[in-house]
């Protein structure tokens, strides 16, 4: 469905699915950096920081990614609890936030255009016109909103 959006608000039809959830930012932050992961750089990961990865326009967003030592891992899932992941997470939150600010304010500015809110309104409209009001286009309507939302107020989240 997510492709189907994109197509809609932005008419592109050239939004493909990552099936690993990571190879494309993982080959930009190669690009990038000049280090590839198991080549010259061992033990990291690549994560999203600010999530959304089901939005076309952070997906890719070199802003976006991090390399991540992976003994660090139980420190950065949402799902983790404690002191020291939250710690750890406000420290990440309040660093990248600093360093990514501009970008963060121009993605904000575009995605809160009407032409994004009123578009995903009315694709969700003829969505549920067409296949009813199902479990599936309730939770997808309740995920757009999430994925396509500005950046405020957010924790790192892997």
């Amino acid at each position: 469905m997510y492709t189907g959006l994109y197509k809609y608000i932005y008419n592109n039809e050239y939004v493909k699915k990552d099936p690993t959830n990571n190879a494309v930012p993982q080959k930009i932050i190669s690009q990038l950096t000049g280090y590839k992961r198991n080549t010259n750089l061992f033990n990291y990961q690549v994560s999203h920081i600010f999530g959304k990865t089901k939005n076309i326009f952070l997906f890719e967003a070199p802003w976006n990614s991090a390399l991540v030592p992976k003994i660090i891992d139980p420190f950065t899932g949402h799902e983790t609890k404690g002191v020291w992941p939250e710690e750890y997470q406000a420290r990440f939150s309040e660093y990248a936030t600093e360093k990514y600010s501009d970008f963060i304010d121009e993605y904000n500015e575009l995605i809160s255009k009407s032409q994004v809110s009123q578009g995903i309104e009315v694709y969700i409209a003829n969505v549920r016109r067409s296949e009813g009001e199902t479990k599936r286009i309730l939770q997808f309507e309740k995920d757009v909103m999430l994925e396509l939302a500005p950046i405020k107020n957010y924790r790192y989240t892997s």
